[in-house]
């Protein structure tokens, strides 16, 4: 039996080793920031969050609070590096949950798109200077095959108003463009 344990983990690791040929990158592998965002990037998973204040006119105030993973996001990032501009999009629904309505919630979208010349700042964020706006994202992560960013889209509910939402944005690398 102790003979056939090493024989087993040998072939277990040989079974699970990928073939090189499958994970195809840029060569050679990007190493800076700069040099990994060009390409085409695919939304992987979209989290979101999100603190809402309200007065009812109430002794204290009503607060409305949820952190959960977008279903289905959709939508891409491309990086002209050549051009220095940046195309985003990404789509995804929410139940915005009020305690005091039932009903399942009030769905919201987020519509969350932009184009634009972008800059790597100095403290690693990406700024986007589209024709209306700035966005800016926070880098979390990145490497050759993949890019967490974060952000802040404001939504607009019926009776609450505008209200900020935290989204953090897992692409994956798909193509060299």
């Amino acid at each position: 039996m102790k003979q056939i344990l090493p024989l087993l983990t040998l072939m277990l690791l040989f079974a699970c080793n990928k073939d090189p040929e499958v994970i195809k990158g840029p060569d050679p592998l990007p190493a800076t920031l700069e040099e990994q965002l060009r390409g085409n990037w695919g939304v992987d998973y979209a989290h979101y969050s999100y603190d809402i204040q309200f007065d009812l006119g109430l002794p204290i105030p009503i607060v409305i609070a949820a952190s959960n993973q977008a279903q289905n996001p959709q939508g891409g990032l491309e990086v002209f590096s050549s051009m220095g501009t940046l195309d985003y999009n990404l789509r995804f629904s929410f139940n915005l949950e009020i305690p005091m309505f039932p009903g399942g919630g009030l769905p919201l979208q987020v519509n969350m798109s932009g184009f634009g010349d972008y800059e790597i700042l100095s403290n690693g964020d990406l700024l986007v200077r589209e024709t209306n706006r700035n966005r800016r994202f926070k880098v979390l992560s990145h490497g050759p095959f993949h890019l967490t960013l974060s952000t802040v889209q404001t939504l607009n509910a019926p009776v609450l108003g505008e209200f900020d939402v935290d989204i953090i944005v897992h692409y994956a690398y798909e193509e060299e463009i």
